[in-house]
Parts: structure tokens; C-alpha cells; sequence
């Protein structure tokens, strides 16, 4: 499509030969490797205006690997939805509907992340209390796997820039946080900026679409119930926190859980 442009990012030769059209190559082979990639993405719309109605995106490197989504896929995609401001193209969605929101998901893996993030919300006096949020796969992503027109992307560079001059500012220390991540430190401050989505689309301001990956879920065996759990989130959304959605919302989750404890005490 001639209104496409997603950019790929790369960080060495073996990365940048994985790239085919209709991918353009993104270079980050000289950027701040702690930021992934927030920072390729931020320079590249700083130093870029972007066209109102041309859809942009910016993938990492295992962006096939973590959805399952190919270029055909994603073209498709986009041809059938020319009048959506947002695409979500979702790894873990089975996550992104099982909990309330991302960093109630988060705070599983990745304490603190719940208030490192609302202390910079507060400090920038962003109006939104992420214990109250409320996120559907219609309003959240992971990884930034986000393919959206302009009006999205200028948000969401006034959001990172200010971040960025968060995290270098010697007056806060959450540069210097590390959490755990697949046998690996890492920053903190990359497992909030990959939730900047969510905050973007929380005021459903922008129409979406949004496409589940197939591959495998953490929580495989409940889909009909987690589509359920996303459903009644999204009713809540548009009609206001009923007392029996709600009931409902919290009985299916909390079943997953105790399924999924059961069976490993079966295991164990």
C-alpha cells in the first residue's frame, strides 16, 4: 500500500539483512542500546514531519516472532481499515485481558512499575490514575506494535519527549531502576514506555482495530473466557462499572487463576 510506511528497527548486519520490503530499515546500530527501541523511534519523529492521512509504524526485529503477523498480514490489515486511526497488532493479548490494565499486568513481572509510572504521569500532570484505568485490546498493546496515522504518532512523541527528559533528569532516579526480564536486567523506564499506548488511547478518542496474535498464549486454554473478560471490560468502558459486569469480570478471572494454581499443585 502507498499510504504504508513501517520502519524496522536494526542494530547490526544480521538484523538489518532480515528486512524486506515492504519493510523500510530503521538504523539504531549507533543508538542507547537501554532504550530498545523508544529511542529510534523518537529521534526518527523529531526529525520527521509525518502526513496526516499515511499510516507509520515502527517494529523491532522480532516482530514476525512475537505475532506471528506477516507483511501479507499486515497489508491485509490495513487495506480493510483505511478509516481507523490505530492498529493493534497484539503478542500476549490473552494478558491484556485477564488483567485490568497493562501495569496491573506488569506489576507481576516488573515491580514498582505501577508508581514509577504514575510518578512521572503526576510530574508531567498528565490526568490520568493508573489504578483506575481500565484497558481493553482495543486500547492497549505490548511491545509498541502500533501502526497508526499522524495524529497518533504526535501524541505520542510529546508523551516520550517528555519521558526522556524524565529519565536524564538527575533529580529522579528511575534511569538508574533495573527490574528482571528473562534472565536479564533491564531498564524499568523500557517496560513503561512500551505501555504508552495505553495511555494514549485511554480517553477512545482514536478508533482502532485490533488483531490477536495465534501464537501460543500463556493462557491457552481459557481464550473463550478471556475474550469474555475483554468483552466485559469494554462494556464497562461504554456503559459505566455495573455492579453484575463487574461480578462477572472478577469471577472469570479469578477462576483462570485458581485453574491454573490447581493444576500445578496437581504437577508438583
Amino acid at each position: 500500500m502507498k499510504d504504508v510506511q513501517i520502519r524496522k528497527i536494526f542494530y547490526n548486519d544480521a538484523s538489518f539483512n532480515l528486512i524486506k520490503p515492504p519493510y523500510i530499515p530503521l538504523d539504531n546500530t549507533g543508538g542507547d542500546k537501554t532504550w530498545f527501541e523508544f529511542l529510534p523511534i523518537l529521534e526518527f519523529l523529531k526529525k520527521n514531519k509525518l502526513e496526516e492521512n499515511i499510516f507509520y509504524g515502527f517494529f523491532s526485529p522480532k516482530f514476525y516472532e512475537k505475532t506471528g503477523f506477516d507483511s501479507d498480514f499486515i497489508s491485509k490489515a490495513l487495506a480493510e481499515n483505511v478509516d481507523k486511526d490505530v492498529l493493534l497488532f497484539s503478542p500476549a493479548w490473552d494478558q491484556l485481558c485477564l488483567y485490568v490494565n497493562p501495569w496491573e499486568q506488569g506489576e507481576q513481572h516488573h515491580k514498582g512499575i505501577t508508581k514509577a509510572t504514575q510518578d512521572f504521569l503526576n510530574h508531567i500532570n498528565y490526568p490520568i490514575e493508573i489504578l483506575n484505568l481500565v484497558s481493553t485490546t482495543h486500547t492497549s498493546v505490548f511491545s509498541n506494535f502500533v501502526v497508526a496515522k499522524a495524529k497518533y504518532w504526535d501524541k505520542w512523541l510529546v508523551l516520550a519527549s517528555k519521558f526522556f527528559e524524565y529519565c536524564n533528569d538527575s533529580s529522579n532516579i528511575l534511569s538508574q531502576i533495573s527490574t528482571l526480564h528473562r534472565d536479564d536486567f533491564l531498564p524499568l523506564k523500557v517496560f513503561i514506555q512500551e505501555r504508552f499506548p495505553s495511555i494514549i488511547l485511554a480517553d477512545k478518542t482514536f478508533k482502532t482495530a485490533a488483531f490477536k496474535s495465534k501464537n501460543p498464549l500463556v493462557f491457552q486454554d481459557y481464550q473463550q473466557e478471556l475474550l469474555r473478560c475483554d468483552f466485559l471490560k469494554e462494556s464497562m468502558l461504554n456503559t459505566g462499572v455495573k455492579k453484575n459486569l463487574l461480578d462477572e469480570y472478577q469471577a472469570l478471572r479469578w477462576g483462570i487463576a485458581n485453574d491454573i494454581r490447581n493444576a500445578k499443585k496437581r504437577t508438583s
